[in-house]
């Protein structure tokens, strides 16, 4: 049993989609920046010695029935490439009480060993997003809870009290300084993108 220190239980950030329809606490000590062209924040962790910071990114994915049937698709395709082995599977809660899963894939690379978790959660109505953090082996377990805490605050806007400055809950905030190393030692990781409108 992994017993949450103080740190991990901090607040951090809340971000509040009004696009997205949900609401999450970031980690104390994460940045969360909203990318230029995509509909969704990125967030970043604090800097670490152990390697690059973890990130995490937002994408609204379709193509299947349920939540259950869109994630074992997305592990069955990523699973072709034998780059990735899948280590966990499990379920969760929202703070609003919906199931949501959670798929741990090891990424074995040239001198290093990376970690992409895929968190698969409800949006209002039939939308569905993936939040896919991606952590250096030699600290994952060092963020794991604190990942799980994000998404165990996640939750539908719906009966949300909005944020005190509306116009600040997505706006753009400076972007960390992201090592380009880890960016580039990442495999591309192709989830089913809905197409807007739909």
């Amino acid at each position: 049993m992994v017993l949450l220190t103080a740190t991990a239980r901090a607040a951090g950030p809340v971000y509040d989609s009004v696009q997205g329809g949900f609401t999450f606490q970031a980690p104390k000590g994460w940045t969360i920046y909203k990318q230029p062209v995509e509909e969704y924040p990125a967030l970043f962790g604090p800097d670490d010695e152990d390697g690059p910071s973890p990130y995490v990114v937002i994408t609204e994915v379709d193509g299947q029935p349920d939540l259950f049937a869109l994630g074992d698709a997305t592990m069955k395709e990523l699973l072709k490439d034998k780059l990735y082995q899948l280590s966990k599977r499990d379920a969760f809660h929202t703070a609003d009480d919906r199931v949501g899963l959670k798929y741990v894939l090891i990424t074995p690379m040239p001198n290093s060993v990376y970690r992409q978790i895929f968190y698969f959660v409800e949006g209002p109505g039939d939308r569905r997003f993936c939040f896919l953090a991606t952590v250096p082996e030699a600290s994952w377990q060092k963020y794991d809870v604190f990942m799980d805490n994000m998404m165990k605050s996640y939750h539908l806007r719906a009966g949300v009290t909005p944020p005190s400055n509306p116009g600040d809950a997505e706006a753009m905030i400076a972007p960390p300084t992201v090592s380009n190393t880890t960016a580039a030692a990442m495999p591309p990781v192709h989830l089913p993108t809905r197409v807007a409108g739909k």
